[in-house]
C-alpha cells in the first residue's frame, strides 16, 4: 500500500513524469499553453478566457441546432470548438468535440443528445477550472 500512497509525498516513486500526472489531473493540460506563450502567465489566462467566452457560445449554437435538427451546423461548430479546445489543452473536450461532429455528421440523432449533454458537463469543469486562475 505505500508504494500507492508514495507518488503524493514524492515524485521519486511516481510511475508517470510530473506533466503526465498533470494532464489527468486538470481539465487543461497545463503544458499546452506553455508551448504557446512560454512562461508568460498573463497571456495565458487571457488566451483561456477568450477561450472560455468563444466555448460558451459554441454551446449556444450547438443547442440552437440541435433544437433545430441542423446536424450539419452542429457537426461545424463542434469542429470549431474541436480545434480550440484542442489549442488550450482541453483534450477531453476536444475528444468529445471530435466525437460530436463524427455522429452529428453521420445524422445519428439519438446519440447527439447524450454528446451535447457530455460537451456542456465538460465545458463547465474548464470554465470552473479557467476561473480560478
Amino acid at each position: 500500500m505505500e508504494l500507492l500512497e508514495s507518488p503524493q509525498k514524492s515524485n521519486e516513486a511516481h510511475p508517470l513524469p510530473v506533466e503526465e500526472t498533470q494532464k489527468e489531473s486538470y481539465p487543461i493540460d497545463p503544458t499546452a499553453l506553455s508551448k504557446l506563450f512560454g512562461k508568460k502567465q498573463i497571456k495565458q489566462a487571457e488566451y483561456l478566457k477568450k477561450f472560455a467566452r468563444h466555448g460558451a457560445e459554441s454551446l449556444k449554437e450547438i443547442d440552437v441546432a440541435f433544437a433545430d435538427n441542423d446536424n450539419n451546423q452542429i457537426a461545424f461548430i463542434a469542429h470549431k470548438l474541436k480545434s480550440s479546445a484542442g489549442m488550450v489543452g482541453a483534450t477531453s473536450l476536444a475528444s468529445t468535440c471530435e466525437q460530436l461532429e463524427k455522429i452529428a455528421t453521420e445524422g445519428d440523432q439519438s446519440r447527439i443528445k447524450p454528446l451535447i449533454s457530455q460537451l456542456h458537463s465538460q465545458y463547465d469543469d474548464v470554465k470552473t477550472y479557467i476561473d480560478t486562475l
